[in-house]
């Protein structure tokens, strides 16, 4: 077996001159414990681990190699070893560990979706497809082994099993632009060019995540303050608020001042609600550093969030002093004029936002065509609107809000067209459901434009 094999290689050494000093310091520190006790397998995984949280992929790889040569029932140290070896390319000794780790573990998922993918890399499509289906036979939920089936069958030509697969995929997660794309093309295949267009146009650019919870406490171990928020800030965007609010009280109890941690942790609470506790924080960074414009901006919308929009357009003007550049600052005042129903000022606000770079948020885009809708100004709702759905063809609300347009600007067909695409992103709500009794209305008294 080859990663057997590899286990007698020498563990590497590593220059870390000019390195994070925390990062360094982690990392002796853990070297200290491998020296001190070179028979302790769970010393070198932790230092395994270490190194690969920071990319040293090939020291990852020797600290592992020992860990499971110490300890060869050792599931992680295998799996550690697989991911490391995969990531350098060496896909053969990747599988030979992964297959031990399917030995001592059976039934962990991400063990055989991952061996499935190297296998296709390879060509062995045949293994591939057995190692893909023990991964959903094992958790019916493991969205990277229906992927990883659905390319195989299209790769046999069996494109409307690979629909059949991904519908339910993309039903569970209309954000997955892997399963996406793979849905678009295999719609395509199977001769529904008009929907595949549409999947496809909808899922460009996005990306996918596949849980994995061994792989992230590889991530666990990334160290340095700026390196821990990028990976607690990518935690918080896929909605895991709970683990990375906890995760940045344990960092501020060694950061307590650092306005990066506060202003994030701040963020997790708004988001959940907490209100007094955001505020405490962001009180503390404001002390550090009474111009930061994040500080201000959180400030603001801690403010917002609690009714008191005096004071929140207070602290989004003071952003703005510190940074006028940035469209965050001109948003937020967009969103607390939209809050007290200033609908002529938000839009002022939103052009100034959208000419500093907001058009890349589609929440700028809602706003503003909502305030349009209220307006009751539905042509330009309707342009606005269109140009979202065009930017962001995943976006439910935009397709919601195009139809309220375009219906009340009697235009039946495209109001429908709009809904449509609407409820395949979303469950039917009130306001959907409020449309298609206009669209019908208009219908029965003969009105409005095909």
């Amino acid at each position: 077996m080859r990663a057997a094999a590899a286990l007698a290689q020498p563990a590497a050494t590593v220059d870390l001159e000019g390195a994070d000093p925390e990062v360094a310091a982690r990392i002796e520190e853990a070297r200290r414990k491998v020296l001190e006790s070179p028979e302790e397998a769970a010393a070198w995984l932790e230092l395994g681990k270490l190194y690969h949280a920071h990319q040293l992929t090939e020291a990852a790889v020797a600290g592992y190699r020992r860990a499971a040569g110490l300890d060869s029932d050792s599931p992680k140290a295998w799996y550690f070893l697989a991911l490391a070896e995969a990531e350098l390319g060496e896909l053969e000794i990747a599988l030979d560990a992964g297959a031990r780790v399917v030995e001592l573990v059976p039934g962990y998922a991400p063990v055989h979706w991952r061996r499935g993918r190297w296998l296709e890399s390879l060509g062995r499509t045949g293994e591939a497809e057995a190692a893909f289906r023990r991964a959903v036979d094992v958790d019916p939920s493991a969205a990277a082994g229906w992927v990883g089936l659905a390319s195989i069958l299209l790769e046999r030509g069996r494109a409307r099993e690979a629909v059949d697969i991904l519908r339910p995929v993309l039903a569970a997660d209309r954000t997955n632009g892997i399963a996406g794309q793979l849905f678009g093309r295999a719609l395509l295949a199977a001769g529904d060019e008009t929907a595949a267009r549409r999947v496809l146009g909808m899922t460009a650019g996005m990306g996918a995540y596949f849980p994995d919870p061994w792989h992230e406490e590889v991530l666990d171990s990334v160290t340095g303050v700026l390196n821990r928020l990028q990976l607690l800030n990518a935690r918080m965007a896929r909605g895991e608020l709970d683990r990375v609010i906890r995760q940045l009280e344990a960092l501020r109890e060694s950061h307590p001042e650092h306005v990066g941690v506060l202003n994030l942790l701040s963020e997790g609470y708004l988001q959940l609600g907490r209100l007094d506790a955001a505020r405490a924080v962001l009180e503390i960074a404001l002390g550090t550093d009474p111009t930061d414009f994040s500080t201000l901006i959180h400030l603001a919308q801690a403010a917002r969030f609690g009714g008191d929009l005096e004071a929140a357009l207070g602290w989004a003007d003071r952003a703005l002093e510190a940074n006028p550049r940035l469209w965050q600052g001109h948003f937020e005042r967009a969103s607390i004029f939209y809050a007290d129903n200033r609908l002529e000022e938000c839009l002022g606000a939103l052009e100034r936002a959208m000419r500093h770079g907001a058009h890349q948020n589609p929440n700028a885009w809602l706003t503003q065509g909502d305030a349009l809708l209220r307006l009751a100004r539905w042509s330009e709702a309707a342009t606005v609107l269109e140009r979202a759905t065009a930017r962001f063809p995943f976006l439910a609300q935009a397709w919601v809000g195009l139809a309220v347009a375009e219906v009340e600007r009697g235009r039946i067909e495209r109001a429908r067209a709009a809904l449509e695409t609407a409820a395949e992103l979303q469950p039917e709500d009130e306001t959907m459901s409020a449309v298609r009794t206009r669209i019908r209305e208009l219908e029965r008294a003969g009105g409005g434009s095909r």
